[in-house]
């Protein structure tokens, strides 16, 4: 929920950094479909009872009105909003109803086109350009490892992509997947399924899948935001923080790279 308030929050720039303008929760309205159920006059009136100030009385509740909502009125909005489009139930199921059904499906959308344009950042690519010798080593390795009639191996050979199975096995391998660890095997093989996904938004087949190295590059960025989200940190120098660690527990599990 933190993350969708920020992805909204970003959008226009034209208020105060980390609160939600008008033009932003309208953005939200448009992805929830409330102006499909309400007039536009009461749509902006949950903007506005948001954005009062309860703890003052009279008309001092008003006198603080900024038309900016804070992250904690950014939640009361998202109730007012499921309280208007789901008539049943009680709050916390309606609030749920309208995150699975509403919230997540468009955030999950423009998490990832945001995710593509910072995988543009100039200072990001030169990372990884500088650490493409090594990165591409260490995806040789894995695209050797997993197939029908072997078991697993680090021989680097010519084989051009990764199976969901290799992946798991390096997010293992290079202690990505573990006890107090923010990945999964689970998590790793919808990571690999989100980065093969088409134009049509259609997902990959997560067991028949193959990954060619510039979606591995691509997957080793999803990992470091996965595992280093600091966001007041930035993406370039998280990205070679984590490489830097990787490639550290690569050589521990005898890899040469």
């Amino acid at each position: 929920m933190t993350n969708i308030f920020y992805t909204l929050s970003n959008i226009a720039h034209s208020g105060e950094k980390g609160t939600m303008d008008r033009s932003e929760y309208w953005r939200l309205v448009k992805d929830v479909g409330m102006q499909k159920l309400m007039s536009s006059a009461d749509i902006d009136l949950l903007f506005q009872k948001a954005n009062i100030d309860y703890s003052r009385e009279g008309t001092d509740r008003v006198a603080e009105v900024d038309a900016e909502l804070q992250p904690i009125e950014f939640v009361e909005v998202l109730c007012r909003l499921a309280m208007e489009k789901y008539k049943t139930k009680a709050l916390p199921i309606r609030l749920e109803q309208l995150y699975l059904k509403d919230l997540l499906p468009n955030a999950q959308a423009a998490n990832k086109n945001a995710f593509r344009e910072m995988m543009k950042n100039t200072r990001l690519k030169a990372i990884l350009k500088r650490n493409r010798k090594r990165l591409r080593t260490l995806f040789k390795i894995y695209a050797a490892g997993v197939n029908k009639n072997a078991a697993f191996s680090s021989e680097v050979n010519q084989v051009s992509t990764i199976s969901p199975s290799e992946l798991v096995k390096m997010g293992r391998d290079l202690k990505l997947i573990g006890v107090g660890k923010v990945l999964s095997e689970a998590v790793i093989k919808r990571i690999f399924a989100h980065v093969q996904q088409d134009d049509d938004g259609e997902d990959g087949d997560e067991d028949d899948s193959e990954m060619v190295y510039e979606e591995f590059q691509e997957v080793i960025v999803v990992f470091c935001c996965f595992t280093d989200a600091d966001p007041y940190f930035p993406i370039d120098k998280r990205c070679e923080r984590f490489l830097k660690g990787l490639f550290a527990e690569a050589e521990k599990c005898g890899h040469r790279i």
